[in-house]
């Protein structure tokens, strides 16, 4: 029987996840309501794509712990992570119907990523639509923080009102993780370019993705060591997570961008020197910062 103290924390949690997600799931409430009345979209778009799908997803993720407390800490965020994911990728292919269907120039979702030059979107009969190579990227950076922000929220709960696993150190520890991917993630801005033609970026630009990158990669680790002891081969299935999440994000840009990369420097070899760096940093983090905080979780 669950105690009053969690109920306590569950309802002020739940609170806030709400009033976080009020804005992007009021503008896609217009939306919905512009779209079924015919009428001309006159809301924020850029609060609804990728927000409200975002929002929604971390809600019913949370919404489902205390259906969820008697499984074991691992089997929670499992199966909570798979019901956020699945809320995220319905929702999200909804709101982009919507959109385009709309008539609204939907741009801006990749403006927040790795914005691919303006002649990447297609039109066709008047209405917009996202190419899927666009959506594979933004997807990827959004069900990250979805799994983080769940996955620290869950540890949490169990710290506090289970048994204890994972212990209050990897607690603190994804939270800083999470914090950081979201100022990220919030705050990343469209790509400058010293060469469109080339498609070099300016080095703010290519600091604003590294940061990007560097944060997604060490949440996937940390949400991979959540479910591992860190022992044997075991302890390097984080760090791999890690790197493998970084290839993903490249192989996502290459497809988008039509097999060609973002340049760092004119330089070639100064270039893949530095997408070399964030492949491997986030490994060798992710595996230091496991080691501090031996996960026993089943």
């Amino acid at each position: 029987m669950k105690s009053l103290a969690f109920w306590r924390f569950y309802t002020i949690i739940m609170l806030i996840l709400i009033a976080a997600s009020s804005a992007p799931l009021r503008h896609f409430v217009i939306m919905l309501l512009d779209y079924y009345h015919g009428r001309w979209p006159v809301h924020d778009v850029t609060l609804v794509i990728p927000f409200a799908a975002v929002s929604a997803a971390i809600v019913v993720g949370f919404l489902l712990l205390p259906v969820l407390w008697g499984l074991s800490a691992g089997k929670k965020r499992a199966v909570a992570s798979a019901g956020a994911i699945c809320v995220f990728l319905g929702l999200g292919l909804y709101i982009e119907m919507i959109a385009t269907r709309l008539n609204v120039s939907i741009d801006i979702v990749t403006s927040r990523m790795m914005r691919p030059p303006q002649d990447f979107f297609r039109t066709v009969t008047y209405e917009m639509s996202i190419p899927w190579e666009v959506r594979v990227h933004y997807y990827i950076f959004s069900i990250i923080l979805v799994l983080a922000v769940l996955n620290f929220l869950y540890s949490l709960a169990n710290v506090l009102y289970g048994d204890r696993r994972p212990d209050i150190r990897a607690v603190v520890l994804h939270g800083a993780a999470t914090v950081c991917y979201a100022l990220a993630y919030f705050f990343v801005r469209a790509m400058q370019f010293k060469n469109l033609a080339t498609m070099q970026l300016t080095g703010w630009s290519f600091f604003n993705a590294a940061v990007c990158f560097v944060f997604a990669a060490i949440a996937v680790g940390l949400y991979g060591s959540s479910y591992l002891r860190f022992e044997g081969v075991k302890r390097f299935v984080p760090s791999v997570l890690a790197v493998a999440t970084v290839l993903a994000l490249y192989a996502a840009q290459y497809i988008m961008l039509g097999g060609r990369f973002y340049l760092v420097h004119y330089n070639a070899a100064v270039t893949l020197l530095f997408r070399t760096m964030i492949i491997i940093i986030p490994g060798i983090a992710v595996y230091f910062l496991a080691r501090q905080v031996t996960q026993k979780t089943t």
